[in-house]
Formats: C-alpha cells, sequence, structure tokens
C-alpha cells in the first residue's frame, strides 16, 4: 500500500520536486503518528492521506474512528453511533482462524474490556464471569475445542424477526411448551422456520425474567451479544437466590404473573363499585393452580438435590454477591452504548468506513 503526504519540509523550501510517500511494504514498523499544535493542520493532513490510500490502494478498507467528528472524507460510508442507535460492535464475535481466533481469545479480550470499564475483577469473578460466557458461548452451538464450530456465516445468519412487528419468536422445544405458555409466551402457527411449522412469541417489552431461559430463535447461527450475556447472568441470579433450579423458577415466575393480575383484578373490582366474583374466581383458581405446580417443582428439586444430580448449575454460581457484582459490572459495560449485536450498516462496496463516535463518552 503506497499513500502521498505532500513535500518535505526542505524540498518545499528549496522548492524542489521531492514527494514524501507512505510505501508499507518498505516499512520496518507499519504505524504512522500525527503530531501538531492546535490549527496546524492534523486532521487536514489525515483527510489528504487517507484520500491517498483509497484511491491507490482499491482492495483496502479504511476504518476512522472519528471521536471529534470533523474526518470528513467525500465518497466515505458513514455510520452515527450513540446510546440510542441499535447498531454497535460486538465484543463477544469470534475470530474464526483456528490459530489467531477462538472462543476463549474472545472471553480473554472481553474479561480485559470489563476491567478497564469497571475496574479489575477478583479472581472468584474472573472465574465466575468465564464459566458464564462459556455457557452462553455453547448455548450458541461454540465449542472451545472445535474450530469446526467458530465460523459462523454473519450474511446469513438473523433473528426470525427484526424487531420491527414488536415480537420476539423464541426457540422452544416441544417438550415445554408448556412452561413458556404459563410465562405468557403466545402460539403463532403461520410461520415455517427451519423444519418448525410455528413458534412461540413474547412481545419485546417482556423478554424479561423467566421466558428468557429460551434464546431468540434465529435462522443460522449467531455469535453471542453483551445483551445474551446480562440475560442469562440475570436468571443465574434468580436461581441461586432461590436456592433452586431452572424448572422452579420457571413455575413460580408463572404464579407470580398470575398472583399479579389477580390482585389487578380485585383492584378495578373495588375501583369500579362493581361486584364481579365470578372474574375473580376464575383467576383465583388459576393462580391456585399454579402455586400447586409451584410447590410441586420446589418439592422435586429438593428430592433430586439430595441425590446431588442438580447442584452443579448452583454450585457454579453460588455467590450472590458475586454474580449481582457481575451484574453492575456487564451493565455499565452496555451503557457505553458502543456494544451491541446488531453490525453497523456500512456500505461494503465504499473502501472508507467513517464510524462517528463522538456522542459516545470517553470510556
Amino acid at each position: 500500500m503506497r499513500a502521498y503526504f505532500g513535500k518535505s519540509y526542505e524540498a518545499y523550501l528549496k522548492q524542489i520536486d521531492h514527494s514524501v510517500v507512505w510505501d508499507f511494504p518498505r516499512l520496518q514498523n507499519g504505524h504512522t503518528l500525527f503530531l501538531g499544535r492546535s490549527g496546524s493542520g492534523k486532521t487536514t493532513q489525515i483527510k489528504r492521506f487517507v484520500q491517498s490510500l483509497s484511491e491507490t490502494n482499491n482492495e483496502a478498507r479504511i476504518h476512522i474512528f472519528d471521536v471529534h467528528d470533523d474526518i470528513d472524507i467525500p465518497g466515505a460510508s458513514e455510520v452515527v453511533f450513540s446510546e440510542v442507535s441499535p447498531y454497535g460492535l460486538n465484543p463477544l464475535r469470534v475470530g474464526a482462524d483456528p490459530h489467531f481466533g477462538g472462543v476463549n481469545k474472545c472471553i480473554n479480550s472481553f474479561l480485559r474490556i470489563v476491567g478497564k470499564v469497571s475496574g479489575n475483577l477478583g479472581a472468584r469473578q474472573t472465574a465466575m464471569l468465564r464459566t458464564m460466557l462459556l455457557d452462553v458461548y455453547r448455548s450458541r452451538g461454540f465449542d472451545p475445542d472445535d474450530p469446526d464450530t467458530w465460523l459462523v456465516n454473519e450474511a446469513e445468519s438473523h433473528l426470525v424477526s427484526d424487531g420491527s412487528d414488536g415480537r420476539i419468536y423464541l426457540d422452544v422445544p416441544f417438550a415445554e411448551k408448556d412452561a413458556a405458555k404459563s410465562l405468557g409466551a403466545i402460539w403463532d402457527g403461520t410461520i415455517k422456520v427451519a423444519g418448525r411449522r410455528g413458534l412461540w412469541w413474547v412481545p419485546i417489552s417482556e423478554y424479561n425474567g423467566g421466558i428468557t431461559r429460551w434464546l431468540p430463535m434465529s435462522i443460522g447461527r449467531m455469535h453471542p451479544t453483551l445483551a445474551d450475556v446480562l440475560v442469562y447472568a440475570k436468571r443465574q441470579l434468580l436461581i441461586s437466590f432461590m436456592g433452586s433450579d431452572q424448572e422452579a423458577v420457571t413455575a413460580l415466575q408463572a404464579f407470580l404473573k398470575l398472583a399479579k393480575a389477580h390482585h389487578k383484578q380485585e383492584l378495578e373490582m373495588i375501583k369500579s363499585g362493581v361486584n364481579r366474583p365470578d372474574s375473580l374466581t376464575s383467576s383465583s383458581s388459576a393462580k391456585e393452580r399454579a402455586g400447586e405446580k409451584a410447590l410441586a417443582a420446589f418439592a422435586r428439586y429438593l428430592e433430586t438435590t439430595r441425590t446431588g444430580d442438580e447442584l452443579e448449575e448452583l454450585i457454579k454460581y453460588d455467590k450472590v454477591d458475586n454474580l449481582k457484582s457481575l451484574i453492575d459490572r456487564l451493565e455499565t459495560l452496555k451503557a457505553a452504548g458502543i456494544f451491541k449485536g446488531d453490525r453497523p450498516p456500512f456500505e461494503e462496496d465504499k473502501s472508507i468506513w467513517r464510524y462517528r463516535i463522538g456522542s459516545l463518552t470517553q470510556e
């Protein structure tokens, strides 16, 4: 790669036609640093340098991270990044190269990012977050020891719904349909995806709590995201806090959902002054049935834990305080506004990509 800088100062003084050229193959070190006082022309020189690179190297991809929002290049593809933009950079995107990529390298990089943004992690927190990340990667079909699982066809992989319809379709196995329904999932029998006829879905605003045990349904495999890790961490916190397993917590949350609806009906009846005992009887019966299921699920869990069969998950995430602290750190990372799962909509046919990140915080 070659780029034209201009004339050397000595050549300029002597009026000699001696161009200064950045010739990458001949350099011992490919880094370049522009120094100068305010107003001396650093930004102008950078623009000239980038434009020259683009014009003389057709296959080069040039990335400009524009902190001050002043490096405008004619013909560049530009994307504005902010806290409210739906796209960003995914720190959990796995490189597919068997020697320089992989799940473990990605996890180590993510641990360093967390440490830089919110302070160094303790040994216990580091181990817990590493285990959590491995669990999330495995749920997406990644095996740390198998490079064949690291490759994702990002051009073809996407969620069943892009969110424009207000829905999140869920990957619910048939055996778990009743549990999903009890948490408010709705059946859509018209959709056909990945050999399935029909999928369960919830409104985007309701994808929280127990329903998050089921991942959003996707076409093809996808890289995990920071949002995936946060959802998983919050679910593990609830399981650890309750001292139970996923099935028991799901049953409990279904009971609480019905209890809330029953209480709402009671308040509405009091406000309206109209006595409708039949409706209360129906909701009360549904609440009682859900309560019995929750009690049965907790009883089953207690029975199985006596054999030690169900303790593995609880042991991995046994410290509630550590989990709470990790969630706080991940929330801080999310608040930075740059780490999101959707890729920025740069134009592939443009050689210069300008990341306009001036609205984000310094961290």
